[in-house]
């Protein structure tokens, strides 16, 4: 009886450490080759930053190295923080020491905005989250920062300041970035924000402007100040049509 009871115990702790395992393991996306070897160099390179040490899960570190062996941060470091920090760090800044135009959108749906905006192909995602992995709202710690390499088709590929779920510190993992942004969740809570860097200036996808012309569901505030200008070219053009009247 005591051997039988003994077994099923074990039994359940195994079925339990399996659960959690598997609540923080990623999704298996396979990683494009060249991909993983930029993730490789990535890693390597922002280690020699940081004295070719391990990060054991110093994000806001490993976020900082990354950003300068990516060429985002053309000084030494732009700027430092914890992971909690990371979006705020980036609210005065339009474009970074190596010439990456910054792009921002905040709370849980920020990287839905960042699609919707920007389009479903992104590169250099700052993702922060405002608690740190144990804490709580009320006493968050440090946060957590992440980087995206690229977010292509609804799949994030992203690399980690420590080892988790099989997947070791600073190895490109592949995931589906709604199931990805639930596990962080969890785990960090809703995120703060993220911050596209783009080497290139992008406008808001969808959005032509021509003269007044834009589609109907342009961003708020762009077609506020649009339709406040044709008004203004409207009032202009009358004015010119009734003193040339006058004239004539």
């Amino acid at each position: 009886m005591f051997v039988i009871k003994r077994c099923k115990t074990i039994v359940l702790l195994v079925l339990i450490m399996f659960t959690v395992i598997s609540s923080v393991h990623a999704e298996n996306y396979s990683v494009p080759t060249e991909l993983k070897n930029y993730g490789n160099e990535i890693y390597t390179e922002a280690r020699s930053y940081f004295g070719n040490r391990s990060f054991s899960g110093y994000c806001g570190t490993y976020v900082r190295c990354q950003l300068r062996a990516m060429g985002i941060f053309d000084n030494k470091f732009d700027f430092h923080g914890n992971g909690n920090q990371w979006y705020s760090n980036f609210e005065n800044v339009a474009v970074t020491s190596g010439g990456y135009y910054v792009y921002r959108e905040s709370g849980g749906d920020c990287i839905e905005k960042l699609t919707d905006n920007y389009g479903d192909n992104l590169s250099n995602i700052v993702l922060t989250f405002p608690i740190q992995s144990g804490y709580s709202a009320r006493y968050p710690g440090a946060g957590h920062a992440l980087v995206i390499y690229k977010l292509v088709d609804g799949i994030a590929y992203y690399s980690e300041s420590f080892g988790f779920g099989g997947y070791s510190e600073g190895q490109v993992i592949a995931e589906d970035v709604e199931s990805m942004m639930q596990r962080y969740q969890r785990r960090h809570g809703t995120p703060i924000g993220c911050v596209l860097l783009s080497k290139e200036k992008i406008s808001i996808e969808g959005n032509i402007i021509a003269g007044i012309s834009y589609c109907e569901d342009i961003h708020p505030q762009l077609k506020a100040s649009l339709d406040e200008i044709s008004n203004v070219m409207f009032i202009a053009e009358k004015f010119a049509g009734n003193s040339q009247t006058r004239e004539a």
